[in-house]
C-alpha cells in the first residue's frame, strides 16, 4: 500500500543518517527514498535531496501550535505566574526542551555563566534527558547556583512560559522547534541559534534573536541585552506573537 515518510530529525544524529549508517538501512535507503516525504519545516528539504529525494516528493507541513491562544502577556500576568510557580519577581530566562548534546543545554551553561556576572535573573530549566545529571553537578557547583531552578519535565509548561522574560534555544539542530513556536505563541523574546524554524519565521532584530551556534559569548550578549532593555524584548516579544498565530493561521487555512 501507499507509503508516506515523515522525518523528525535531522542532521548528524537525524533519522536520515541513522538510517544511512546501518547495514540493512542503506540497502533499503533506494527504496525508502522514491516514498513521498512530510517534513515539518523547509529546514530539512535540503538535507533529504541531498541524499537522493525529489524535491517534488517532499511537503513541508509545520507542526500546529496549541489549539488554545494563549492570553497576550502582561508585567502584572508574569509577576501572578511566576508567583504560582514559586520563581523569585526578577527577570526570567527559559529554556525548555530534551535535555541532550543536540539541544545544547553545554552552550547554555556557558552562557549562563557569562549572563549571571551581568544581570539579576533566574534561569528556568524544564526537560529531562541524558544530559540531567550533567546540569544538576553544574547548577550544584556555579557560583549562581540560587539563581538556578531544574524542574524537570512538566506537563504545565505554558505556566513556565507565561513566567518568563526569555526564551533560549541553543540547539545544535532542529527540524521545526514546537518550543520556538510555543514562546513566539506566548509574546516571548527569542535568542535562538539558526536552527530548524529560526531561519523562516526568526527576523533578526524584529521578533527575535538569532546568535551563532556554540558560541556563548554571542548567545549571552543577547540575553543580557534583552534582560537591560525591557521595551526591546517587549516589542519582540508582540511580533513574536502575531507572527506566529499568523503563520498558524495561514497554515490552517485552505490549500
Amino acid at each position: 500500500r501507499a507509503t508516506l515518510v515523515k522525518v523528525c530529525s535531522m542532521g548528524p544524529d537525524g533519522d536520515i543518517a541513522k538510517i544511512t549508517r546501518h547495514s540493512f538501512g542503506r540497502w533499503l535507503w533506494p527504496t525508502i527514498r522514491r516514498c513521498p516525504f512530510v517534513v515539518p519545516s523547509p529546514a530539512v528539504v535540503g538535507e533529504l535531496v541531498a541524499h537522493g529525494v525529489p524535491p517534488h516528493a517532499i511537503t513541508v507541513i509545520p507542526n500546529a501550535l496549541p489549539s488554545s491562544v494563549p492570553a497576550p502577556p502582561t508585567l502584572a500576568s508574569k509577576i501572578r505566574a511566576r508567583d504560582e510557580l514559586g520563581l523569585p519577581d526578577r527577570a526570567t530566562v527559559l529554556f525548555v526542551g530534551r535535555l541532550s548534546p543536540e539541544k545544547g543545554p553545554d552552550l547554555l551553561m556557558r552562557a549562563w555563566e557569562r549572563i549571571a556576572l551581568e544581570c539579576d535573573a533566574t534561569l528556568v530549566i524544564v526537560g529531562t534527558g541524558s544530559e540531567s545529571r550533567r546540569l544538576a553537578d553544574w547548577a550544584q557547583r556555579s557560583a549562581h547556583a540560587d539563581r538556578v531552578r531544574l524542574v524537570g519535565a512538566r506537563l504545565d509548561v505554558d505556566r513556565f512560559y507565561r513566567a518568563a522574560d526569555v526564551l533560549v534555544v541553543p540547539s545544535r539542530t532542529e527540524t521545526f522547534s514546537n518550543v520556538m513556536a510555543e514562546g513566539m505563541a506566548h509574546g516571548l523574546a527569542v535568542v535562538t541559534t539558526l536552527v530548524g524554524l529560526a531561519g523562516y519565521w526568526i527576523r533578526h532584530g524584529q521578533n527575535g534573536l538569532v546568535v551563532r551556534g556554540d558560541d556563548e559569548r554571542d548567545m549571552a550578549s543577547a540575553v543580557v541585552w534583552l534582560i537591560r532593555h525591557r521595551a526591546v524584548r517587549e516589542g519582540l516579544g508582540r511580533v513574536a506573537r502575531q507572527d506566529a498565530l499568523d503563520h498558524e493561521g495561514a497554515e490552517a487555512g485552505p490549500g
